[in-house]
């Protein structure tokens, strides 16, 4: 059985390689302890004891609540990473799927032209699986939204504009000719 330590050091290495501005634990933790805790700390009056508080809050956070506020930004990085490579994929293989349309399914002599039914239901199987990859992929970036808003981190444009990507992939998948 793997041991917390472990698991940690497993989900560090699967991340290393990804990097987005700001999602770091010495920056989402102060962060994240102003959002959370707006209400209680704009109840403290005297700003000494606001200033304690909200420093012993954060220590906590850096300290004790590190590993639930690391294994939420690992979440973002891997589901980053993740619909990053996704999304990569997806292109390629859409347009890979598109320029398939015009090779004819069978080469015959005299040259015939490809029978449009054919197409229509490679078209079919294709945009299904297509349509498939990017539900998964964007249900992963709804994974990576839940944990930024546990620990209040405001996902940068470089992120988002993935969304806009997959967004973007799936008007063009669905607009491939398909059989009714």
């Amino acid at each position: 059985m793997a041991k917390i330590e472990e698991m940690l050091s497993v989900i560090k290495d699967l991340t290393s390689d990804v990097t987005i501005p700001g999602l770091d634990v010495d920056t989402v933790v102060p962060a994240m302890v102003e959002a959370r805790f707006k209400n209680e700390l704009g109840m403290i009056e005297d700003a000494k004891q606001k200033e304690a508080e909200t420093k012993k809050m954060i220590e906590y956070y850096k300290t004790q609540g590190r590993v639930e506020v690391e294994t939420q930004i690992a979440t973002i990085k891997m589901g980053y990473k993740t619909v990053k490579s996704q999304v990569v994929q997806i292109t390629a293989a859409a347009k890979t799927a598109v320029a398939s349309n015009l090779i004819p399914p069978v080469i015959s002599v005299p040259p015939a032209v490809p029978n449009p039914a054919y197409v229509l239901v490679e078209n079919a199987t294709k945009v299904s699986n297509f349509i498939s990859m990017i539900e998964g992929a964007l249900a992963k970036f709804g994974e990576m939204l839940l944990a930024a808003v546990k620990i209040a981190f405001e996902i940068p444009d470089m992120v988002m504009n993935l969304l806009k990507t997959l967004l973007d992939l799936k008007k063009t998948v669905t607009a491939i000719p398909v059989p009714a």
